[in-house]
């Protein structure tokens, strides 16, 4: 029930593969693509439109020569729906950041 509700808030679970997963994350934020989070080496990134968001992702990247080693929907864990409804109430704070 808590994993269906945030895919249906946030959209689909994206695994990233990149060489540097924290610059990746950082370059995927910077480049407004959504709020990626640190996954062991890999970066998760909700997408609301998997076909929409796969090929900016990998351009993203791309653009900051960072090696992008694969990208899948993957399901997703507790572990992420803690983390986003974490981010989400950070949002919400005073001076929080983007959603």
């Amino acid at each position: 029930e808590l994993k269906r509700d945030v895919e249906r808030e946030a959209g689909r679970l994206l695994e990233i593969e990149a060489d540097a997963p924290a610059d990746a994350a950082d370059r995927l934020r910077h480049d407004g693509l959504g709020d990626p989070v640190l996954f062991g080496r890999r970066v998760h990134l909700f997408s609301g439109d998997v076909a929409r968001d796969e090929p900016r992702v990998r351009a993203s990247l791309a653009a900051a020569r960072l090696g992008c080693g694969g990208i899948a929907p993957v399901p997703i864990t507790m572990e992420d729906v803690f983390i986003y409804r974490v981010r989400a109430l950070e949002h919400r704070a005073p001076g929080g950041g983007p959603p």
